[in-house]
């Protein structure tokens, strides 16, 4: 046996084209996870998720996965305006057997 605990990432942004740059600069080993684009039916917002893997925590897939999504998250930094803003909203987030966590967002009021 071992500890269930899911990491997913879900990521938001206004353009289509935006959104398919970010896919462009991701290694194919970052793709492994990643949804096709879910366009909003209201204000047309493109997302994509990072779905878990399905893993044991601690396992080496594991780790390959926690690690794929904080490159992702670099990625998604790389589109940062000169403000500090960013075309892309996410959370990252964590869920199983030791319940259920936003590890990480780049929206401001993190709850």
């Amino acid at each position: 046996m071992g500890i269930q605990q899911h990491e997913t990432l879900i990521i938001t942004t206004y353009d289509k084209s935006i959104c398919e740059e970010l896919v462009s600069k991701l290694s194919n080993e970052n793709k492994y996870c990643l949804s096709d684009y879910h366009v909003s039916p209201v204000n047309g917002y493109v997302s994509l998720t990072i779905y878990t893997i399905g893993s044991k925590l601690g396992w080496k897939e594991d780790k390959f996965h926690k690690n794929n999504i904080y490159q992702i998250i670099k990625t998604i930094k790389t589109f940062d305006f000169d403000d500090g803003s960013n075309p892309f909203d996410f959370v990252h987030l964590s869920y199983g057997d030791w319940g259920a966590e936003i590890e990480r967002t780049n929206c401001e009021n993190k709850y």
